[in-house]
């Protein structure tokens, strides 16, 4: 007797390791090209998700939220799922701009990206986030969109937030989350940054993206900074930081409009001071570009979800020399 009931555990562990029994999990692939013939062939958006194994979010986005029944069912039958892992394949994080590991990317079936996850997600807040999912469809004319301004020929840095290319985060807090995508502006694309803070205390969300060579640049003593935002939810701000290589920072804060319509807002250097980091409080030359989400003054420490959570959309940020209006 005790043989036969060994043998029918050996079956039952021989069935739950065999591949018909993966239906279970998560269908992964783990080559991006077939999972783009996989995508245009299906007619659906690819759920790349770029992992180190070390990584702590990475070890919880396993443990946790992709082995939820909701989670597996979603992205079998919604998506083409797209496992890689960075340590062993960086032509994708190249291509992309991905400096930081867990990063998730929604791109649609010819691999154009149009939403990015940048924080750890529990598996209801995964759900929700994907089923709110639409492909941004930009203007004829390429991403800036009919109608969309030029920068000035003097302009000294100019942002048009048209792609998500090297953008990554930062949070203050476990339960901070934070998540970008492209949406139409009034200037042509817009980011779309949807947040969440931790309540009770002091959290931000922080985006940040390394200048290339190219884009770096040196303040001027005097110059003049255009933001195009709208925003919804609770009253929080906008941190805008300029920051060189060894951290020290300058920069102003916005508040976040609340009224979901857009604004032009102008701030100076005599508006821009000296954050944190370095030793000097002296900028040696852009090379950061930095935007954090916190709480308002008011709602520093509110205990009502609605104050800490909201919508910002980001137009465009030109900077000019000299102090203008």
């Amino acid at each position: 007797m005790k043989i036969k009931g060994l043998s029918k555990i050996f079956l039952i562990l021989i069935f739950l390791v065999t591949p018909g029994f993966l239906f279970a999990g998560i269908n992964w692939n783990h080559d991006f090209r077939q999972a783009l013939a996989r995508a245009g062939n299906q007619g659906k958006n690819i759920f790349l998700y770029i992992f180190t194994p070390k990584a702590r979010d990475c070890k919880r986005f396993e443990s946790e939220t992709f082995v939820s029944p909701e989670v597996i069912s979603l992205l079998n039958n919604t998506y083409i799922p797209l496992r890689i892992d960075a340590t062993r394949d960086t032509t994708i994080g190249y291509r992309y701009g991905i400096f930081k590991a867990p990063t998730i990317l929604i791109l649609d079936s010819t691999g154009n990206e149009f939403k990015r996850l940048i924080t750890f997600y529990t598996p209801q807040k995964l759900v929700s986030s994907l089923s709110q999912v639409v492909a941004y469809k930009p203007r004829q004319g390429g991403p800036s969109g009919a109608g969309a301004a030029p920068p000035a020929p003097q302009t000294v840095f100019y942002q048009p937030f048209d792609n998500l290319f090297g953008w990554a985060n930062e949070s203050s807090t476990e339960g901070s989350m934070g998540q970008i995508s492209l949406v139409q502006g009034v200037k042509g694309s817009a980011f779309r940054i949807d947040y969440e803070l931790v309540m009770g205390e002091w959290s931000y969300i922080q985006l940040h993206r390394r200048l290339s060579s190219q884009e770096r640049f040196q303040l001027p003593d005097e110059f003049t900074m255009i933001f195009h935002i709208a925003g919804n939810g609770g009253a929080n701000a906008l941190n805008v930081k300029l920051a060189d290589d060894d951290g020290t920072n300058f920069g102003g804060i916005l508040p976040i409009p609340t009224d979901n319509k857009p604004h032009r807002i102008v701030l100076t250097s005599r508006d821009i001071k000296y954050l944190w980091g370095g030793n000097d409080q002296k900028l040696d030359g852009v090379s950061v570009f930095l935007l954090a989400i916190t709480p308002g003054e008011g709602n520093k420490n509110s205990m009502d979800p609605r104050e800490k959570m909201g919508t910002l959309y980001i137009d465009e940020i030109v900077i000019l020399p000299g102090i203008q209006q």
